[in-house]
């Protein structure tokens, strides 16, 4: 299992995985979208994404090769429903899930500490640590993501039908209902109703909410649009 490789540069091209931390409010540049970005965001990217951040000392990126992904790993993030699928999709390369960390900072509690890791020399015990850590990280992110996950600045791979669920959502949460998306993806109301709570720990309504919101807290601060 190769360690990780911490890279500072405000630029570059995503691995297999790479984890993206933002240090200081910026505009980041995420393939063909723009994003502004807050102190502690985290993006979880799939392979090829070119990112810039504009200017150093931005971000950090931790990037990972296919064999860190070892059984061990994927038998400690089995329950981690969203975050499973996004890293064993067979089509997941340009994907990512962006993060929005402010409201449960466990997450980049753990990367400040893979950071340390990653920065020590000949120490035989990094590599198992920053095993640990990165579980314990993806851990915190598959507990809170119903609050932390921002959809609509997420994109989702095409084999996870739930996660193109909430992308669809995001992307329609100014007209979207329980009926109209549920005819959408086939099911009854009363099922995707029920399986939403049961994936998210939301019901549809607060999750349609919670986005709406977030998208109106971004554009309040990074647009000129009056309240």
């Amino acid at each position: 299992m190769n360690t990780p490789v911490l890279s500072k540069e405000e630029r570059g091209t995503s691995a297999y995985l790479s984890i993206l931390w933002v240090h200081h409010p910026c505009s980041l540049q995420l393939g063909n979208m723009k994003y502004r970005c807050q102190k502690n965001d985290v993006i979880l990217c799939r392979q090829g994404i070119v990112y810039d951040a504009g200017k150093a000392d931005q971000l950090s990126a931790f990037s990972f090769s296919p064999d860190w992904f070892d059984d061990l790993f994927h038998t400690q993030i089995s329950d981690c429903r969203i975050l499973m699928d996004f890293l064993m999709s067979e089509t997941g390369n340009q994907e990512h899930l962006f993060f929005r960390c402010q409201k449960d900072p466990d997450p980049v509690v753990y990367l400040e500490q893979l950071q340390k890791e990653l920065e020590i020399i000949d120490d035989i015990h990094v590599k198992k640590m920053s095993h640990l850590l990165i579980i314990a990280m993806m851990t915190s992110l598959e507990r809170s993501h119903h609050e932390t996950l921002i959809v609509n600045n997420s994109t989702m791979v095409s084999d996870n039908r739930f996660g193109k669920i909430l992308k669809y959502i995001g992307d329609h949460y100014n007209t979207c209902t329980l009926k109209e998306t549920a005819e959408v993806f086939g099911y009854q109301p009363d099922y995707l109703s029920q399986l939403f709570r049961k994936v998210t720990g939301q019901t549809f309504t607060e999750k349609l909410r919670s986005i709406r919101m977030e998208e109106a807290r971004t554009m309040l601060l990074s647009s000129d649009i009056s309240i």
